[in-house]
């Protein structure tokens, strides 16, 4: 196992990887008088200017996949970030790079590490 200054060390390190910034969103809960717990219609601002990385791998070969009626590519995004941060399953994601939104995504289950989290996104739009 780690001591804590190692992981430190490491945690640090992972902070220069860290290009890109997220707003993060979800669906809030709210208790009415009578005591119900209701979710309130549309996303709210969760976390702002997540220091964070995204990173895709290619799932297989374009010339695998390729026939002459579709371009079909698979690929997957995953975004790296501080555990200091709580993502939820089902969290909207919108990532910004060098100052623009470039897309948004669903969260995938987070996996927690001793330095960092990782978690799979799942693209919103198409095409």
């Amino acid at each position: 196992m780690l001591n804590s200054s190692t992981i430190d060390y490491i945690k640090k390190q992972y902070k220069k990887l860290y290009t890109d910034t997220a707003n993060v969103y979800r669906y809030s809960k709210t208790t009415t008088s009578a005591g119900a717990t209701r979710v309130n219609v549309g996303l709210t601002p969760s976390i702002q200017n997540m220091p964070c990385r995204i990173s895709q791998k290619e799932l297989n070969s374009p010339i695998q996949s390729q026939t002459p009626t579709e371009n079909n590519i698979s690929y997957e995004i995953k975004l790296f970030c501080s555990i200091d941060y709580e993502l939820k399953t089902g969290d909207r994601i919108e990532i910004t790079r060098n100052g623009k939104v470039i897309k948004t995504y669903e969260a995938g289950e987070p996996f927690l590490y001793p330095t960092h989290q990782e978690l799979l996104l799942h693209r919103l739009d198409r095409g």
